[in-house]
């Protein structure tokens, strides 16, 4: 089941990636990824509406009461606050809102056995919560997982309705079935609503694809997920965002390009979500660039980021130059509720050139229009716009996008 819903490419040239490969990393404060959350709560409502209550068979009094087909009929998605500590999160569920329809049946275990059925609801409040930690799949591989630690639930308001021919009797036994089923919902119910909430994130976690494609073409950059911690009061997740042709045939991808992981000075800033690219990876794009528009002629290296954007050598028989290019974020809907973050470069100018210069120029502004075409990118960037985001150099080997959520 976990191999039919899991999202792969086959990588063949490297099937496996580790701390070393990693050129982009994301890195969300705990603000952040509650904005990110709250406004996007509806999503793991869908998983939550589908939870289904084992039976529950109470002995009251004289009484057996079984409860049945017991369903969310009514839900009130609660506000979901997160506390980050290192290596772990804790996730409280509050003002939590629920109506379950059920059937009933009821017998009576001494003479004269009468008997009834009939339809009901539970009607409850409760707050509660767990400790999860994230971790990588050890089958889906490179996926992201929300493993629960522990947990705990407490009901503050409930009530029962049950509709049946011996009304009468109900409204007597109501109040010790009542006292009976919080009980049995504070020690059982709230495993079973915790555990639903993370099977439908972590379900939705197994469907995002390892890559994602770049606009019109069939260049996809690398998003299997190298790793994934809570550190330091961030969720800190790294990723290669290489660039590459995908045989969309057979979903595999057969080139890589070795890196060597640099050193990055630690960046904690308030921004709700961070970007840090290492400058190699916009090598794999241009790389990816100079294949799509079938320039065999043409060397393109990339230099070093400086503050005004990142310098790019190239080379064809007509010229020699350096060009500055601007990196910019782009945020593009792809289907209904998904965005992704497309790490763009916009040319600036011509720095040094030898040779036809006007050419070099019209190569800058080429790079530039096709950027979308063999782009690195991210999926599921959702609730963010351009202007709510900056670009911050770092070294002549990293930059940085720094972005507010939309409110």
């Amino acid at each position: 089941k976990i191999l039919l819903c899991c999202k792969t490419i086959n990588y063949t040239a490297q099937p496996i990636v580790t701390e070393v490969d990693t050129l982009l990393t994301v890195q969300i404060p705990q603000e952040g990824f509650q904005k990110f959350t709250d406004l996007n709560l509806d999503i793991f409502k869908v998983y939550v509406t589908d939870l289904v209550i084992p039976d529950i068979v109470l002995d009251v009094a004289l009484f057996q009461i079984a409860l049945t087909d017991i369903r969310v009929k009514d839900l009130s998605m609660p506000r979901v606050k997160y506390q980050f500590t290192d290596g772990a999160a804790n996730l409280q569920l509050e003002d939590a809102s629920f109506v379950f329809g059920f059937q009933f049946s009821v017998l009576q275990t001494t003479y004269p056995y009468i008997s009834d059925a009939g339809d009901g609801e539970l009607i409850f409040s409760a707050e509660g919560g767990a400790e999860v930690s994230p971790f990588l799949h050890p089958e889906c591989t490179h996926h992201v997982q929300i493993l629960k630690e522990s947990g705990q639930f407490k009901i503050k308001q409930f009530k029962i309705k049950m509709n049946g021919k011996l009304q009468f009797l109900y409204d007597q036994l109501l109040r010790i079935l009542q006292s009976l089923l919080v009980e049995k919902i504070n020690e059982e119910l709230y495993a079973l609503i915790i555990d639903q909430f993370i099977t439908g994130l972590n379900w939705g976690l197994l469907r995002l694809s390892s890559g994602d494609k770049s606009n019109g073409t069939n260049y996809y950059s690398d998003n299997r997920f190298i790793d994934v911690q809570l550190k330091n009061g961030f969720l800190v997740a790294k990723m290669t965002g290489q660039v590459w042709q995908m045989d969309e045939t057979t979903r595999t991808i057969s080139q890589w390009m070795p890196t060597i992981q640099k050193d990055r000075i630690p960046i904690l800033s308030n921004y709700n979500m961070q970007y840090f690219l290492q400058k190699d990876v916009y090598q794999t794009a241009l790389n990816a660039f100079k294949e799509f528009v079938k320039k065999t002629d043409l060397k393109i290296t990339v230099l070093n980021f400086v503050r005004t954007g990142l310098l790019i050598e190239v080379k064809k028989s007509e010229f020699m130059a350096t060009l500055l290019m601007k990196p910019v974020q782009k945020f593009v809907n792809t289907y209904l509720g998904n965005n992704d973050t497309r790490f763009q470069l916009q040319f600036n100018q011509v720095v040094q050139c030898v040779g036809d210069c006007k050419q070099a120029e019209d190569l800058g502004l080429e790079i530039e229009n096709c950027s979308d075409k063999t782009v690195i990118s991210i999926t599921t960037s959702n609730t963010m716009s351009e202007e709510n985001c900056v670009q911050i150099y770092i070294s002549a080997d990293f930059f940085n996008f720094g972005c507010q959520i939309n409110d």
